[in-house]
């Protein structure tokens, strides 16, 4: 059993993101800029994506999720030198909530 593990052809390859396309993104909600109308969320640190909030609901659930794990679907707008990534993210799927409140 063992041996058919380390037999596997697992590899991981490196992506060069393209303009204009959707990934998604495994990763963490660092931070959240609210103004008016406008949200810009910051993820992993090095990605700022807009989002389209209607709700206060919904900015209600954001803010209570801020350093929590999350897959975000990322259209890439631009890449400047310095590695930052912008783009619009249209999804945002949490897991469970891994902290009881008290």
């Amino acid at each position: 059993m063992k041996k058919a593990i380390f037999e596997t052809d697992f590899k991981l390859d490196e992506i060069k993101p393209e303009i204009g396309k959707t990934y998604p993104i495994f990763g963490v909600l660092n931070d959240l800029e609210i103004s008016g109308s406008r949200i810009q969320a910051r993820i992993n640190s090095n990605i700022v994506a807009d989002l389209i909030v209607t709700d206060d609901a919904q900015i209600k659930v954001l803010v209570s999720r801020i350093f929590d794990t999350g897959i975000f679907f990322v259209e890439i707008k631009e890449i400047s030198e310095d590695g930052i990534v912008k783009g619009f993210c249209s999804t945002i799927i949490f897991g469970k909530k891994q902290v009881l409140e008290c």
